[in-house]
């Protein structure tokens, strides 16, 4: 903890103590940061209020998320990486999938 405040308090931006904190991932969680603070609350709500049938997914895929109850987008940041890969009959093309789409989308799973 000691180590990331000095991080924080001897950069001038929070940005700037990213890559600090984070290492080789940073520039990558740092975009997509930028791209969730750009979006004003109805943009952020209006993308989390989409169908998981708007993210172009495998049928597969889709239908293990549908058998799982998560519908929109909401339903699925709201879940941990571990809680999406532990859906029954998701394999690691599925879940690579998802995370790739949730990623173009400047979203994350929960921690």
């Amino acid at each position: 903890m000691k180590r990331i405040f000095n991080l924080l308090f001897t950069t001038t931006t929070f940005f700037e103590a990213i890559p600090n904190l984070l290492g080789n991932n940073s520039n990558e969680i740092q975009e997509q940061i930028t791209i969730w603070l750009e979006m004003d609350e109805t943009e952020r709500n209006q993308l989390l209020n989409h169908s998981i049938d708007d993210l172009e997914i495998t049928q597969r895929t889709q239908i293990c998320l549908e058998k799982a109850k998560i519908y929109r987008l909401s339903d699925l940041v709201s879940k941990t990486e571990n809680e999406i890969k532990n859906i029954k009959n998701l394999g690691e093309k599925s879940l690579t999938e998802i995370k790739e789409k949730v990623h173009e989308l400047g979203l994350h799973f929960r921690h």
